[in-house]
């Protein structure tokens, strides 16, 4: 017979759980378990499975895990400069992106994210005034621009075209 079937054992269970939960040390117990190499076959599984890729690919495609994918993105060029602001939460982006109505900055072309990342429409963000410029991840220095656009602004200043929609960002 199984512990959990009964009611005792459900409290029983439950009462482990919140034990264990309130250990201090569960995040390093954690931290250890993904780095040894079990863990590491657990997660590498689980990516790898249809679920695993239908959540990444959700994630990916998400105004928060664009956001993500864009700040880490720019750390790495930023490590020269590390005054660069960084205050541009999901909303804003997701409200710049409303404001231009998901169009390109400089051309105006439809930005489309069902296709490969090298792809001339694929939906990039732009820095205006560049990271290596001293430009940041701030509303006001983010637009949305297809790959072909960015890729030949390069790290140059360009003024991007008015947003379609007034007041794109808000306020704060």
């Amino acid at each position: 017979m199984k512990r959990a079937s009964t009611e005792a054992g459900k409290e029983q269970s439950r009462s482990a759980q919140t034990r264990y939960r309130e250990k201090p040390d569960k995040q390093q117990l954690m931290k250890v378990y993904k780095t040894s190499e079990a863990g590491r076959q657990s997660t590498r599984k689980y990516e790898e499975s249809t679920k695993g890729k239908e959540r990444n690919e959700r994630y990916s495609n998400s105004v928060k895990g664009l956001l993500t994918q864009f700040r880490n993105d720019t750390k790495a060029r930023s490590t020269w400069n590390n005054s660069a602001p960084d205050t541009l939460t999901a909303e804003e982006l997701e409200a710049i992106l409303t404001a231009y109505g998901n169009t390109c900055a400089y051309c105006r072309k439809q930005l489309r994210t069902d296709v490969r990342k090298t792809h001339r429409q694929y939906r990039t963000l732009d820095h205006v005034v560049p990271i290596d410029r001293g430009g940041g991840n701030t509303k006001e220095n983010v637009v949305p621009c297809c790959f072909s656009c960015n890729l030949r602004k390069n790290t140059r200043k360009r003024v991007p075209l008015p947003p379609m929609l007034p007041k794109p960002y808000i306020s704060t």
